[in-house]
């Protein structure tokens, strides 16, 4: 794993992880449609959540329940606030594009936790440095569009379906099938705390998201979430997307058909 940390911040990952055992928590609990929304709604991430729209949510699973969603080879349902109504919350400038802004708003909730975090963008994620992989930016605009209200609901997996490459990952996706990005993946981590617990615990490689730490570099990393100290130490680090990392796994999507 590529990182950018100062020597006050935690070691990478690749240092404090030894051999290929990496995998989901044993205690890691993948939260039914219902229990991830009343996270959400609950306000214990953010009062601002209160005011979230989910009454559509029942129409749309049951919807793609009966077209057959939910027989693929996904962990299972993810569902978050759209980018649009995060971007609000958001602490980066006015003229950075909603998904930039969003991600800030989710970077913000997790430097409000009790336990230790580590953002190694520090901050840094405008268009001059952050953006969406084309086809995930295709996705998002897709899913936003066809569901009302203030959430989007898909399948997806957080790794352990895809241990490669972030460059390997974004070439190999099925049809219908995109990467996840910092954003979307944050959004599950903040109500599945427990899926990065224990250092040997499957970091999450965000192959939908594309990084530079300068504007003079090419996009050649991508943001990753990890668990550095064993604990609740969650971290948003930056992995480079071609070299493998036993650590990470690709996350990624399904729009629904």
């Amino acid at each position: 794993m590529t990182t950018a940390a100062k020597k006050s911040q935690p070691a990478s990952p690749r240092v404090e992880r030894e051999g290929d055992g990496m995998r989901y928590p044993e205690r890691w609990h993948h939260k039914s449609i219902g229990e991830q929304v009343q996270c959400f709604l609950s306000g214990e991430l953010s009062p601002e959540f209160r005011r979230l729209n989910a009454s559509s949510i029942d129409a749309i699973v049951s919807r793609d329940a009966a077209r057959g969603e939910g027989t693929d080879e996904m962990d299972g349902w993810i569902v978050h606030p759209k980018p649009s109504r995060l971007a609000g919350s958001g602490t980066g400038a006015r003229e950075w594009p909603t998904v930039s802004r969003a991600l800030s708003a989710v970077v913000r909730l997790f430097a409000r936790r009790e336990y230790g975090f580590v953002d190694m963008t520090e901050g840094n994620v405008g268009p001059e440095h952050y953006r969406l992989s084309k086809g995930t930016a295709d996705a998002f605009a897709a899913l936003e569009e066809r569901f009302p209200g203030d959430f989007l609901v898909y399948r997806g997996q957080t790794g352990l379906r895809r241990r490669t490459t972030a460059s390997v990952a974004r070439a190999s996706l099925a049809t219908g099938e995109f990467g996840l990005d910092a954003l979307a993946i944050g959004c599950f981590l903040l109500i599945h705390p427990e899926r990065l617990v224990g250092l040997e615990a499957l970091g999450v490689d965000c192959i939908g998201s594309e990084y530079r730490r300068s504007p003079a570099e090419e996009f050649a990393l991508s943001p990753a979430w990890v668990c550095f100290d064993g604990s609740y130490g969650v971290g948003l680090g930056l992995s480079n997307v071609n070299h493998s990392d036993h650590a990470l796994g690709c996350a990624s999507g399904l729009v629904p058909r």
